[in-house]
């Protein structure tokens, strides 16, 4: 509830009745500069606010981009490393990795080993 005009005329008559006509001035004085360096540390709170609030954000978006930036670098070594996968094709004989079928003599019931002269790598391999 807003204070009215009568209610201000009785504040202002009380005031200079228990201050006197002499200090009723220096304090309206002092009241004024209260309050207007209280609005100016108020700004001055909402500025310093605002640049930390926008300095928080600044870094959450920098440490953001940076972040991606690394998982891009990821993506373009795996993709190269990919693509040079691709292209990497060993000529190798058929018959050094398909398996060999084991010879079954129905004679005698025998299975024999399968022959391999080489492996993948062309070496030939150790016998057991």
């Amino acid at each position: 509830m807003p204070m009215r005009l009568p209610e201000l005329i009785i504040i202002f008559v009380v005031a200079l009745l228990v201050f006197g006509p002499k200090k009723l001035p220096e304090m309206g004085a002092s009241l004024a500069r209260t309050i207007n360096e209280f609005k100016r540390g108020m700004s001055d709170l909402g500025n310093h606010t605002n640049d930390d609030v926008l300095h928080t954000e600044n870094a959450a978006i920098e440490a953001r981009r940076l972040e991606l930036e690394a998982l891009e670098r990821e993506i373009a070594s795996k993709k190269a490393a990919a693509t040079a996968y691709e292209s990497y094709r060993p000529e190798v004989p058929a018959s050094s990795y398909e398996a060999a079928e084991p010879e079954v003599s129905l004679n005698s019931y025998e299975v024999a080993e399968p022959t391999v002269t080489t492996n993948y790598y062309g070496a030939t391999p150790k016998a057991k």
